[in-house]
């Protein structure tokens, strides 16, 4: 552990001296150090996915008439969930509650720590799930004020898509794209929990690359199937075109648009994640062209 933070730090140093061949080595040898501690097959996790999409096409639940309308932000971890969560949370008829682990909680009925194969075909076969589900809607009526909407920045909220719809089919959940090559190099230098067993495949390039072909498949499938809730925002489009983007994006979640939207880095709400400093800034090119400078430095 020692030698994760050890190299870790020093990468960042030489990243902040532009060093990023050094810099590349060093996140290198952090992520070596913990890898051969970590149980993750990228394999496992693509027939996993493969299964979910493949009962997600057979799934027909009795849909719930709830009237509940939440809001969610999903996607791979650096793909720019917490920029959207702040620019949908600029909305005065929204909350943010932050990343709440309920919906897996729930999916899972609290007895498996792990989503695998098995879980998830007792998930889908799971007549009752959706009343499980109202228990979420009654932890934001206690967490929101009233006639506000909740936004719920749980990114891997995105595997549970169908269940959720399935109780609340007014329910908007945005999906965060990053490009290729930006998010797995954003995650490959991304200090990361070993503890957090979603964060595994992240100590490998190759595991990395893997999982976001996972992660797009998902959110291809669950937008195509359900598009009237699903949507996808790219992130470069989003800092490229952010008038647009956010027009596009506050119209879909059924909400007027607000200039305001895109002054969220003008606001003084904590952020924990590890995008602190970027919801600090305002959207622009730069936020794409410096992800593109380090790549190539790089070099992967």
């Amino acid at each position: 552990m020692q030698q994760q933070f050890l190299h870790h730090a020093i990468a960042l140093n030489y990243e902040h001296c532009t060093d990023y061949k050094h810099a590349f080595a060093h996140f290198s040898a952090s992520k070596q150090a913990i890898s051969q501690h970590i149980k993750y097959d990228a394999k496992t996790h693509r027939k996993f996915c493969e299964q979910l999409i493949a009962l997600s096409n057979d799934y027909k639940p009795r849909t719930s008439d709830s009237d509940f309308t939440p809001l969610f932000v999903v996607g791979m971890p650096r793909s720019g969930t917490t920029l959207l969560e702040k620019i949908i949370n600029q909305a005065t008829q929204v909350q943010g509650v932050g990343e709440l682990n309920d919906i897996a909680q729930l999916c899972q009925d609290s007895h498996a720590q792990v989503l695998n194969n098995a879980v998830l075909n007792g998930v889908y076969k799971n007549t009752a799930l959706t009343a499980q589900l109202n228990q979420y809607q009654q932890r934001i009526n206690q967490l929101v004020t009233a006639d506000l909407r909740s936004c719920d920045k749980q990114p891997f909220n995105f595997y549970y898509i169908d269940l959720i719809l399935a109780a609340f089919p007014k329910a908007k959940i945005i999906c965060m794209q990053r490009g290729k090559e930006a998010s797995c190099i954003a995650n490959y230098r991304q200090l990361y929990s070993p503890a957090s067993a979603f964060h595994h495949y992240s100590y490998k390039l190759q595991d990395i690359d893997s999982f976001y072909q996972d992660y797009s498949d998902l959110i291809t499938h669950f937008a195509t199937k359900h598009p009237a809730n699903v949507m996808i925002m790219q992130y470069e489009t989003l800092v490229s075109e952010p008038i647009t983007s956010t027009q596009q994006l506050y119209d879909f979640c059924d909400l007027p648009w607000q200039a305001q939207c895109l002054d969220f880095y003008q606001q003084h709400s904590p952020s924990a994640t590890a995008s602190k400093v970027q919801v600090r800034q305002p959207l622009n090119s730069k936020r794409v062209i410096t992800g593109s400078i380090t790549r190539l430095h790089f070099n992967v």
